[in-house]
């Protein structure tokens, strides 16, 4: 399974800080900074699609949860296949419930669903939640197979941390 490049994600949140710190200071919506996110990542993702509130699956609505279309914040992927579902990310700017987004990610990124039709295919499912109001990441969380995965977590909240250090609060 190709790994969930710590390289090229922490280059483009460093660019998203750089360019954009504002709309994160300013507490701007997740849509307005997911939106910037993913034109830094279509940088670093040359070979996939990085699109941001994708609501296909193949040629279908995705039917994330509760039988109705939803969309992921961010995906990188090739539009039209399942075999090259890489990344789905959800990312929350605000003081918000996130457990819809953590089910999303649990889905997308789960290999034996109880239901086929919700097979998605996503090697990996990012949860980043930056701190209100702050130029900063409150946590990352990395999930595989459905389920929180500790140990990428830890790498990559370690890998980040030694690029970003001034985008973390502690």
């Amino acid at each position: 399974m190709e790994q969930p490049d710590k390289t090229a994600l922490g280059a483009a949140l460093e660019k998203l800080f750089e360019r954009d710190g504002l709309l994160l200071e300013r507490g701007a919506w997740e849509t307005t900074v997911s939106a910037k996110l993913v034109d830094y990542l279509q940088k670093e993702y040359c070979d996939h699609d990085v699109d941001h509130e994708y609501d296909k699956h193949l040629e279908n609505p995705k039917l994330i949860a509760r039988d109705r279309p939803q969309r992921p914040d961010i995906v990188i992927h090739k539009r039209g296949v399942d075999d090259s579902n890489h990344i789905a990310i959800e990312i929350k700017t605000k003081e918000s419930s996130f457990e819809d987004d953590e089910e999303k990610l649990r889905v997308l990124t789960n290999k034996n669903p109880p239901n086929p039709g919700r097979l998605f295919g996503y090697n990996y499912g990012i949860h980043i939640i930056f701190a209100h109001k702050q130029k900063r990441i409150a946590t990352i969380t990395v999930y595989t197979n459905g389920l929180v995965n500790a140990d990428e977590g830890n790498d990559l909240r370690s890998y980040l941390r030694e690029k970003l250090p001034y985008a973390w609060r502690d």
